[in-house]
């Protein structure tokens, strides 16, 4: 897959591109299935397959202060993108002056000047053009002005309820790792940097953790979670705490992660954490030994979890 980082003025030589527009925040099941849709169009007109996107997403511009929370990183976004077979995943840089191209400019100038557009598949609730007035009415009514076809996917249901970026947001909130990742198509992730915390782990509970900063501001629910958890290109089983460690006074928000059948040292390493499962709440445990105690009980419910559990494609 080619990367365009960003479009700018570029003019892309293509084959009958097969275009899916969009934001595609956590590239959901639902986008996937608006991808795979594009990958095979584009394999029966002999064309290219594209995703064309937006970089930062809209609302960080337009208005930050109602700016969501995303749940997926660029990198996991393209991670996602290429693992469906796209050709070409290309990024529009959104800014206040490309926000203000009305939809037929938006068309013109992207679509038909830039990527020589020959289809394009949009979900059913996507808009463009300066204030957003444009939708896939409109976009089809441009299509068959300018010479292109469109496609409007209408809305891909999990158990009659619409998958959509803003719920599954809902679900990583309140710690309902399996919803989300039905929903995702995937696991739900966290990558951050190993970072120095208390040093109270290894000295205290007798478990060694990773203190992640996270790289995302969508952090699951405080409490105890099974994880896969990559370090470099290989997974490993792990179970994660979330939250204030109240055993402790005055402790500070921490995501910790203890690693099972890893040795080394992570200070400063990017790691992932791909979440599978929510144990239980955040406790207060009378001493220390007690906390170990549970510590110890909750390793070996993970090992059981992850045992049943494939890791992550990548």
């Amino acid at each position: 897959m080619e990367f365009i980082q960003y479009l700018d003025d570029k003019v892309l030589r293509l084959k009958h591109p097969v275009v899916a527009i969009g934001n595609f925040d956590g590239v959901h099941a639902g986008h996937q299935e608006i991808f795979r849709r594009v990958r095979r169009r584009a394999t029966e007109v002999g064309g290219d397959a594209v995703v064309l996107s937006f970089d930062p997403h809209p609302l960080f511009v337009l208005a930050p202060e109602e700016k969501p929370s995303l749940l997926s990183t660029l990198e996991e976004k393209r991670g996602v993108v290429e693992s469906l077979g796209i050709d070409y995943f290309v990024l529009v840089h959104f800014d206040l002056p490309f926000s203000k191209l009305s939809p037929e400019d938006f068309v013109q100038k992207i679509l038909r000047k830039q990527i020589q557009v020959g289809e394009v598949f949009v979900g059913y609730d996507f808009t463009f053009g300066h204030r957003a007035v444009g939708n896939p009415k409109f976009l089809t009514e441009l299509g068959e002005k300018y010479g292109f076809q469109v496609t409007t996917v209408e809305p891909i249901s999990m158990d009659q309820v619409p998958i959509s970026s803003s719920i599954i947001r809902e679900f990583v909130r309140e710690g309902k790792i399996r919803e989300a990742t039905r929903f995702l198509g995937r696991y739900p992730t966290l990558p951050g940097k190993v970072v120095h915390g208390m040093d109270r782990g290894q000295k205290v509970v007798g478990f060694a953790t990773a203190n992640l900063n996270p790289a995302k501001d969508l952090i699951p629910k405080d409490g105890v979670y099974v994880c896969w958890v990559r370090v470099g290109k290989e997974w490993f089983p792990g179970a994660v705490n979330i939250g204030i460690n109240p055993t402790f006074k005055n402790n500070p928000f921490t995501i910790e992660a203890h690693l099972l059948d890893f040795k080394g040292n992570l200070y400063g390493e990017e790691i992932t954490l791909a979440f599978i499962e929510r144990l239980r709440d955040e406790e207060v445990f009378a001493s220390p030994i007690a906390l170990s105690d549970q510590i110890r009980k909750d390793v070996e419910k993970a090992k059981e979890i992850l045992a049943k559990s494939s890791k992550p494609k990548a």
